[in-house]
């Protein structure tokens, strides 16, 4: 049998003789023996540590030891994470936060002061738009949007002296436009400017050989995979996350352990699930590509995409999401989303549900008519999330949506 420690919050002789109320506060831990290992890292769901001394915290809180003293500064099981998805994408540190957007903010709030100048994309995150347009105008940070695949618009964007990051994705969200990274980042440093790369899409496995200053993730997605938790993760060089945690450890957008154990436990099966939802992107997107009553389909792995040479060139793989027009206008669209029975209406993707959302209700309605345009959408244009079903399930089920009337 276990045996219970007894001597961790007071000596064994004395917690045994104290008053019930007093030890019900004070419970003896279990503690495994030396040579006796947890196959899974225990959950730290405590918000405060303890230390047996002063010099100790003072040691912490001086930076001559490592430690933990209150969750919101710093958790072992976010931690964890942390280091995990920091070796995974190849960077020197990581930090977790409570959302995907969490990690969007925080990065920008952290790194920008009144005056500075920002540089995002039209065709991209919907709320890190709405943000860079809306509230960091208030703070006195302007910004400037620019094209994902024209270099020139870009280079027009960039104010020197002025422009301090550049925030950006490939594939985009929600039309699958590839980024040249390469040229974007060369660009980017000759200007003297940040560049941070929401890499969701791509996952942690793709774009680790660009010189990336910052890469942002939302957890919520494929890292977690069953679509139960909400997470972000910020990964970059050691000196700019030690810059970015002292700014957003005053914000409060903590990871709960729970949700952080819910990312390392779907991190297990990671690949495992983007490699199959890939696969089943593949096979969905060629089908919904022959299909009569679809006008485009973007999915990067086919050679329709405009930008797939430039995919194949940069990524490991297309990722798990297609955009598609359904033929028919606006009222043909609603009719298929809700004839489908698998694929969900949902505004999320990643997960091994296979999920569907329509584009400019939720992705675009920021966006100009003009500006939709060149971004691919459509009032007819639906985002595909792909799960890990069987993509046989998938195909009939989409067939049977798109079937007229």
């Amino acid at each position: 049998m276990l045996t219970v420690i007894e001597t961790l919050f007071v000596p064994a002789r004395q917690w045994k003789t104290m008053n019930k109320e007093t030890f019900v506060v004070h419970q003896p831990h279990t503690k495994l023996d030396s040579d006796n290992h947890s196959l899974i890292a225990p959950l730290y769901q405590s918000v405060k540590y303890y230390f047996d001394s002063y010099q100790a915290v003072e040691d912490l809180l001086n930076q001559k030891r490592e430690g933990f003293l209150y969750s919101r500064v710093l958790n072992p099981t976010v931690r964890q994470l942390e280091v995990t998805l920091s070796k995974l994408q190849n960077t020197e540190d990581g930090i977790c936060l409570a959302s995907g957007v969490a990690a969007i903010t925080g990065t920008l709030l952290s790194l920008l002061s009144s005056g500075d100048h920002v540089v995002g994309f039209y065709d991209g995150y919907r709320p890190t738009r709405i943000f860079l347009r809306e509230t960091l105008k208030r703070f006195g940070i302007n910004c400037s949007l620019a094209w994902g695949e024209d270099l020139n618009s870009l280079t027009n964007a960039i104010i020197p002296g002025k422009t301090k990051a550049l925030i950006f994705e490939s594939p985009t969200n929600p039309t699958t436009k590839i980024t040249d990274v390469a040229s974007v980042v060369k660009l980017c440093k000759k200007a003297g400017v940040l560049t941070i790369l929401d890499n969701t899409f791509a996952g942690f496995h793709n774009h680790s050989d660009f010189d990336i200053d910052i890469y942002l993730h939302s957890l919520t997605k494929f890292a977690v995979g069953s679509g139960d938790a909400m997470g972000g993760a910020i990964l970059s060089r050691k000196e700019l996350i030690d810059h970015i945690r002292h700014e957003t450890m005053e914000m409060g957008a903590v990871l709960d352990p729970r949700a952080a154990d819910f990312c390392l436990r779907g991190m297990r099966t990671y690949f495992l699930r983007y490699d199959r939802q890939c696969e089943n992107a593949l096979n969905v997107a060629e089908f919904l590509e022959s299909n009569p009553n679809t006008e485009r389909t973007l999915y990067p792995g086919l050679s329709s995409h405009p930008n797939h040479d430039l995919a194949k060139k940069q990524m490991k793989d297309f990722g798990a999401v297609i955009s598609i027009d359904i033929k028919g206008g606006k009222a043909q669209m609603e009719k298929f989303l809700n004839k489908l029975k698998l694929f969900k209406l949902a505004g999320s993707l990643g997960s091994q549900d296979s999920l569907v959302a329509p584009s400019e209700l939720f992705y675009g309605d920021d966006l100009s008519e003009q500006e939709k345009k060149k971004a691919f959408i459509t009032e007819s244009t639906v985002r595909l999330s792909i799960g890990t079903e069987h993509p046989q399930d998938l195909i009939e089920d989409l067939t049977q949506a798109l079937t007229t009337p």
